[in-house]
């Protein structure tokens, strides 16, 4: 025959790309007529190994199979994935537009806001939330790590749990002592009960009783201020400054102990307390997040927050002013926060749940 024609295979199918091994064997060419491109089944690394389908005339490690299957290490320098991957071990620079998923975590499509952090929800899937205190992702949860040490006779330093300052940054942290809360440095010298230094040590002024219960809480994500007063006789105002000044939802603690919002103290600046303080007394006002305050009937043990976004993580309870120690004193339920004493509170004791969020 003069003047043969050889056609190789083809497709005028705009976007259409062939497979291997379906459309396509090891050294076959095709076409693309509508796209203009042609495409080789070939092997990467060798003949037979990792056998796909790559488009000619750009790099070779522009891979357009559906699936690729390499047994060993493979190097790559450009990489570009249609369709669906499965990537099982990866040590690369990954650009990916859409959604990815890499070890079964799902990547969002988009960055999020300056100063955002990447979170999980727990099932695999990462988002970008606002964690420090201000604007932001509504309701993320500020996360509260707490610490508990038992004091030997006369011990006054303390490693904390969870490290209170990162190198860089110092984060917002409170100490009880057998539920009190205790006065940090800043309050001053004369007044202090304890001062934090290096990155997770406590020291207080002075020593401990044996088994004294030390619990340090260090918020990550939020950050509250403290304002420290020392009452005169009879003292019952006292005015707040700079942006604390501007907040409502205060905590009031009095010796350690915290007073209940709108019983105890009146909600506004200057902070009012309904029973005039002693000469001496320790006044310490934190701004704070929601509260829930309950007052008991007898035995009762269990108690619904207006809040379902309740966690370990991000909330307190106090009885009668002392703050309590999860599982030990009070489990967390959806949502609601139930006494572990067999025999319930008594009628009349206070029970407040503090909720934090940034």
């Amino acid at each position: 025959m003069a003047n043969p024609k050889i056609k190789i295979k083809r497709s005028s199918v705009a976007g259409k790309v062939p497979h291997y091994p379906n459309t396509l064997d090891l050294g076959e060419f095709a076409i693309n007529t509508a796209d203009g491109k042609v495409f080789i089944a070939a092997g990467v690394n060798g003949v037979g190994v990792g056998t796909t389908v790559r488009e000619v005339g750009l790099s070779t490690e522009n891979v357009l199979a559906q699936t690729l299957v390499v047994d060993g290490q493979s190097t790559f320098s450009h990489a570009n994935f249609v369709g669906v991957t499965t990537i099982v071990s990866l040590q690369a620079n990954i650009n990916s537009t859409g959604v990815s998923t890499v070890s079964g975590f799902r990547f969002p499509t988009s960055d999020g806001s300056e100063d955002q952090a990447m979170v999980t929800d727990g099932n695999g899937n990462l988002s970008f939330k606002t964690l420090s205190g201000g604007g932001g992702a509504t309701g993320a949860a500020t996360t509260i790590s707490t610490g508990i040490s038992t004091a030997t006779a006369g011990q006054t330093v303390f490693t904390t749990t969870h490290p209170h300052n990162d190198g860089t940054n110092t984060f917002s942290h409170q100490v009880f002592v057998n539920g009190l809360k205790m006065r940090p440095g800043g309050a001053g010298a004369s007044t202090r009960d304890f001062v934090s230094s290096s990155n997770s040590t406590i020291t207080f002024d002075s020593g401990l009783t044996l088994n004294d219960e030390v619990r340090t809480v260090v918020y990550f994500g939020h950050t509250f201020e403290e304002e420290y007063f020392t009452a005169t006789a009879g003292q019952t105002l006292f005015a707040l400054s700079g942006s604390l000044s501007a907040q409502k939802n205060f905590k009031v603690y009095v010796n350690g102990v915290k007073l209940r919002n709108g019983t105890d103290f009146g909600v506004a600046s200057p902070v009012t307390l309904t029973n005039p303080a002693a000469a001496g007394d320790h006044i310490e006002i934190t701004c704070d997040n929601a509260e829930d305050a309950f007052t008991a009937t007898a035995g009762q043990a269990s108690f619904t927050p207006s809040s379902t976004d309740i966690s370990d993580d991000n909330m307190q309870v106090y009885v009668n002013g002392i703050v309590l120690n999860e599982t030990e004193d009070y489990t967390i339920g959806s949502p609601s926060v139930t006494i572990t004493d067999g025999a319930g509170l008594t009628a009349g004791d206070h029970v407040d749940v503090v909720i934090r969020r940034s």
